[in-house]
């Protein structure tokens, strides 16, 4: 079931799901910063899986992809090929993950030691990838690689790029992130970085699987007993170089 609601509406949904016995678990996707949903659940006593780091599920099992060695080395590339003022197009901080991989990119700059580089907002959307690229583009000293939260972002990023004049990879690097299918057949293919997206999918059924068959088991009414199912780490997300990317103009 996939039930689309707001966060201000969600705590009714699953009390009303729970109440009414319409589902027999729940995978929790898209944490946020003092995420309620976590300790809702285990309240209920509703079994639930996190799609996310286990730190963030307050003892309930989390199936963990990792974002970060894709971020990393996308960044160690660009800085490779002469990169030194390298932005990046963030996703939405509220979101766990987003703010994961603004983390990478924060620390990796940091390792390497090239200046401060520029952030800004570009959600995980067309919109906002296109709107943080003309400012970013537009600023008195602009980057000459820019790291997106996401493909959808990136790839607008590219059209407004092309649009202001700024050649891809001749003047301006991008990368973007989940190698989406478009991103091959954009021009020049995006740089990204691909995750087993099916692989998420079925180990977290399966982890759901186990609690639910386990709280039945033994009769679980009140919370979702903590190492009912182990923690499953996902292997990293693959950095994937392509066209996009090249060695940074001289000034």
């Amino acid at each position: 079931m996939v039930h689309v609601t707001t966060p201000e509406q969600e705590q009714g949904v699953y009390r009303r799901l729970t109440a009414q016995k319409q589902v027999d678990g729940v995978l929790l996707t898209d944490l946020r910063r003092d995420d309620p949903r976590p300790a809702l659940l285990r309240e209920l006593g509703l079994p639930a899986v996190v799609v996310g780091q286990p730190e963030w599920g307050g003892g309930l099992p989390a199936v963990s992809p990792d974002d970060e060695p894709a971020y990393t080395a996308a960044v160690r590339h660009l800085a490779e090929l002469g990169h030194r003022l390298i932005a990046h197009a963030e996703g939405p901080q509220e979101l766990l993950h987003a703010h994961r991989r603004r983390t990478a990119w924060e620390q990796t700059l940091r390792e390497l030691g090239p200046p401060e580089a520029p952030e800004l907002p570009g959600g995980f959307t067309p919109e906002g990838g296109a709107q943080a690229t003309r400012q970013l583009l537009g600023s008195a000293k602009p980057p000459t690689a820019i790291v997106y939260g996401n493909d959808l972002a990136a790839t607008a990023g590219l059209s407004v790029a092309q649009e202001l004049g700024a050649r891809v990879p001749d003047q301006l690097s991008l990368v973007g992130y989940d190698d989406a299918p478009l991103t091959r057949y954009s021009y020049p293919p995006l740089a990204s970085a691909r995750a087993d997206a099916r692989g998420w999918g079925e180990a977290a059924a399966h982890v759901l699987d186990a609690v639910v068959a386990k709280g039945v088991a033994e009769g679980v009414a009140e919370g979702v007993a903590e190492g009912v199912a182990d923690h499953v780490r996902l292997p990293p997300a693959q950095f994937v170089p392509r066209a996009s990317m090249g060695p940074a103009p001289r000034r």
